[in-house]
Parts: C-alpha cells; sequence; structure tokens
C-alpha cells in the first residue's frame, strides 16, 4: 500500500475527483490492490497525528522539530481526516524538500493546515495573502532597497540634536538651514571629511 499511496498522490489525486478514482484503479490494478483496498484508504484510511519536543508524526512521514528557543504559538486545528490526509502529503513534501501548490476556494482551511504543521514543527511561519489581483508589490514591499537618505534621517535628527545643545543656534543658523535643506549629502561630508582626517 506504501507504493500505491506515494503513486496517487503523485499522479492521481490533483486531477478532478471523477478522473481521479479513473487514475487511481488504473494504477490500483497491477499493484494487486483491490476496490475495496482503495475505497478504504481513499475514503476512510484517516491518518495518524502526533508531535513532541523532537518530532512530529502525520501518517507514513516523520518530521524532525525544530529546535527553538522562543515557543512558537501553537495552532489548534480540527484534526478530521481530509485535514490529516492533506497535512500528511504536505509532511511528505516537506521531508522531499518539494513545493507546494494547494488551490481552493477562500476559508477552505488550506492556510490553516499549513500552519497547524508548522506548528507542530517549532518553526516560525509567515502568510502572505495572494489573489489573482495581487501586485507583485504586496510580496516584495518588504525588500525595497532603502536609500541613504532614509538610512541616514535618524543620525540627521540625532546630530541637529547634539549640535543646537552645543552650539550658539543664532550664531550657525545658516550651517543649519543648509543642514535642513540638503541634510544627507552635508552629513556624507562631515563624515567623509572626519573619516579621512582620523586616518591621516
Amino acid at each position: 500500500m506504501g507504493i500505491f499511496t506515494e503513486l496517487i498522490d503523485t499522479w492521481c489525486l490533483a486531477d478532478p475527483s471523477e478522473r481521479a478514482m479513473k487514475l487511481c484503479r488504473t494504477v490500483a490494478a497491477p499493484l494487486s490492490i483491490t476496490a475495496d483496498q482503495m475505497s478504504f484508504h481513499l475514503s476512510l484510511r484517516q491518518p495518524t497525528f502526533s508531535h513532541d519536543d523532537r518530532f512530529c508524526t502525520v501518517g507514513r512521514c516523520r518530521l524532525p522539530s525544530s529546535p527553538s528557543l522562543h515557543t512558537v504559538q501553537k495552532h489548534r486545528l480540527g484534526h478530521t481526516r481530509d485535514v490529516l490526509q492533506l497535512m500528511e502529503r504536505l509532511a511528505v513534501c516537506v521531508q522531499n524538500r518539494e513545493p507546494v501548490l494547494l488551490v481552493g476556494e477562500t476559508g477552505v482551511g488550506k492556510t490553516s493546515i499549513v500552519q497547524s504543521l508548522a506548528s507542530a514543527l517549532n518553526v516560525t511561519l509567515k502568510v502572505v495573502n495572494l489573489s489573482p489581483s495581487s501586485d507583485t508589490d504586496e510580496l516584495i514591499t518588504g525588500y525595497r532597497p532603502a536609500t541613504i537618505s532614509h538610512i541616514l534621517e535618524p543620525f540627521t535628527h540625532f546630530y541637529h540634536e547634539v549640535f543646537t545643545n552645543n552650539f550658539d543656534v543664532v550664531k550657525n543658523q545658516r550651517f543649519l538651514s543648509h543642514l535642513e535643506v540638503g541634510g544627507c549629502d552635508l552629513l556624507k561630508h562631515l563624515q567623509f571629511y572626519t573619516f579621512t582626517s582620523y586616518l591621516n
């Protein structure tokens, strides 16, 4: 049955249910698997689920849990037969380092099952919900390159505060106005000259 399970997961069950049953029968015949065995495997079999600090076992798959210094928030999910069968297939994909594409209507539990498996493995999962209308900016916004002016902005404010606390603001008004207009360029020059004078 182990070979049958692997074959139907790979070749058959991604298709719509009518065609999937026909494909499963085609796979079962050369393996001497009866119609009753196939029906039980597809409709009634419920994979076991257990996890502890070291391992997470879902049906035929056993994955090592991630050691973590912080506790990952446990995700609660009802372990029905359908949930456990899908979780077992996901665990096999994780074990084999294979990408997974889950397709289905909104709210049927795709994300929840992945979150539950991640929680059992004690790993942090970041969820990014996308739809056909999603823009690539939604996925890569966090990786947008930062400009020098953006990086130096806190330093500019800090420099302004230290300068005004230690020097006469009235006498240095022209310098401070230049700092406000082109603060980043001025700070870059100041850093460069400070660094070169230090080297000399």
